[in-house]
């Protein structure tokens, strides 16, 4: 994975992007929703 070193983001990129960037508060939690 290359998105701030998450292995996931190469196996599932469109499925974990969102919730991972979310997890990190990377995103408010305005625009996850």
């Amino acid at each position: 994975g290359y998105m701030l070193g998450n292995p996931l983001t190469d196996y599932n990129f469109d499925a974990s992007i969102v919730p991972f960037v979310y997890g990190m508060s990377l995103i408010s939690e305005e625009l996850y929703q």
